[in-house]
């Protein structure tokens, strides 16, 4: 009988282990599940903020391309407004009659003219400037447009 005890005591500890070792396991793959599903919401929360970050750097973006938009189309409107003024007073100057030399006069008017023209040319140009090449464009052309000026105020 003893023997058979100790056989059964032997049975028992060794059914013990077993299922202690299925606990330790089966504790491991939850806790392997966890950090798994963990991680799984980490990720979808990092594409989240990714994608709300993009989101909103595209509308900053978007933003920022209407207004130079808005800036280009108001300063070309304002420079043609300008010009149509400007054709005025080279129209008023060439019916008017000349106070000089008229050989020099009509030598001014020409090269009024040609600026004119030229700077029409570049005005064009400015309508097409990207925001790298806008700073530049408008500065070319406002100083263009000062010299214009000068010139058609010095021929009246």
């Amino acid at each position: 009988m003893m023997g058979r005890m100790k056989s059964l005591t032997l049975i028992a500890l060794a059914s013990l282990s077993s299922v202690a070792c299925n606990k330790q396991g089966v504790t491991e793959k939850q806790k392997e599940n966890q950090a798994s599903e963990e991680a799984k919401n980490l990720t979808s929360q990092g594409q989240q903020q990714f994608l709300g970050a993009r989101a909103a750097a595209e509308k900053t973006v978007s933003a920022a391309r209407a207004d130079f938009e808005t800036t280009r189309e108001n300063y070309v409107h304002a420079r043609r407004l300008d010009l149509i003024d400007l054709d005025r007073k080279i129209d008023d100057l060439e019916v008017a009659p000349a106070t000089g030399a008229k050989a020099d006069y009509r030598a001014r008017l020409s090269a009024i003219s040609a600026q004119r023209e030229a700077f029409a040319r570049h005005m064009a140009s400015v309508e097409t400037a990207t925001p790298a090449t806008w700073d530049a464009a408008t500065k070319k052309l406002d100083q263009e447009w000062d010299s214009l000026k000068r010139a058609v105020d010095a021929a009246g």
